[in-house]
């Protein structure tokens, strides 16, 4: 069976407290404090993306409207809304974990370049 990743668990550099999901060092994506990794899941080796948002320097109440809106993300079950799995705080490391689908084909922006009706303006919603 093909895991998206070697079998041999040398390979993942990260797993998440319940052992569930397993993180490999490459990157989709990213910006300033956020970086989005390949992961797998460890039971059926279904690929995920693994999201982590470094909370160091964030308050209190930013962290609480963080994890209020993961929690909702969760909650939501819709034909449109990224299928958004689990979420984590690691202390030690000071990052918020967001585990979802993974899309890995195109970029939003280079979807809406190649489908001309598409646009990320969003103002007037």
């Amino acid at each position: 069976m093909d895991f998206g990743f070697c079998e041999d668990s040398n390979e993942f550099v990260e797993k998440d407290p319940t052992g569930r999901y397993a993180r490999s060092d490459e990157i989709l994506g990213g910006a300033a404090v956020k970086t989005v990794y390949r992961a797998s899941v460890e039971v059926d080796g279904v690929e995920v993306a693994w999201k982590q948002e470094n909370v160091e320097h964030v308050s209190p109440k930013q962290l609480e409207r963080l994890i209020s809106e993961a929690r909702l993300l969760k909650s939501l079950k819709a034909e449109y809304i990224i299928k958004f799995y689990d979420f984590w705080i690691d202390d030690e490391k000071k990052n918020l974990n967001l585990i979802t689908v993974i899309f890995v084909s195109v970029s939003l922006s280079q979807y809406c370049k190649k489908h001309k009706g598409v646009t990320t303006n969003y103002e007037g919603y």
